[in-house]
């Protein structure tokens, strides 16, 4: 038997974020993946909200023992930008009506903690980012040789044809931090997957497909 595949998921937990990582706890949960950790930072909205969204997720589906971690509440350079896109709350304001919820945050921060598990398990984890990619360039700029420790990474961000989320040209994740898109894109040299907007649109997840499974 195959040994799973050990990924790291790293999240400015929204709508879009929220429905990659029930996905990603239906094949953790049947042996297909072992999701290490789930390092969250800002994008869709505020870091504290998006700790929350990643809580309430693992809530949704019944899910445990997955170590979550705070990394950034900014880009590098510059201030971040919200549009509520995703409302508020970046899940379409729906926790309001949801009851408080206590995430567990491991004191590590994200970006040591990916520096670490990769260091500890070299060549063997999938890195999937599914916003801005601050803490993975801020991990490589605290150990150079990070990028050498992945097995890839897949990243959702950028656009093939020209059609912008938030203008004609600019795609949200790779727009909310430039600078940490050019340090991972120009210094890793382990394979990258870069999976566009276009890519995304083209896939969408209703409910129905979700629950046919």
């Amino acid at each position: 038997m195959a040994s799973k595949k050990l990924i790291i998921i790293d999240t400015d937990c929204g709508v879009d974020d929220a429905l990659a990582i029930m996905l990603a706890t239906y094949c953790h949960k049947h042996n297909m993946i072992d999701i290490m950790a789930i390092t969250c930072q800002f994008g869709n909205t505020y870091i504290d909200n998006v700790i929350k969204n990643v809580g309430y997720t693992l809530n949704a589906t019944n899910t445990e023992g997955i170590k979550i971690y705070r990394g950034c509440e900014g880009p590098i350079v510059g201030k971040c930008f919200f549009d509520d896109y995703y409302g508020q709350d970046g899940l379409g304001g729906s926790t309001k009506d949801m009851p408080p919820i206590d995430v567990h945050i491991e004191s590590e921060h994200a970006v040591n903690a990916l520096v670490r598990l990769a260091r500890e398990h070299p060549k063997q984890i999938t890195l999937i980012a599914l916003g801005p990619l601050t803490n993975i360039a801020l991990a490589y700029m605290l150990d150079n040789n990070f990028f050498d420790n992945l097995k890839d990474i897949v990243f959702m961000g950028g656009t093939i044809n020209f059609g912008g989320n938030i203008g004609p040209l600019r795609e949200f994740n790779i727009a909310g931090d430039v600078e940490a898109c050019h340090i991972v894109l120009s210094k890793a040299k382990c394979p990258i997957i870069g999976v566009p907007l276009e890519c995304c649109d083209s896939n969408r997840l209703t409910w129905v497909r979700y629950t046919i499974r």
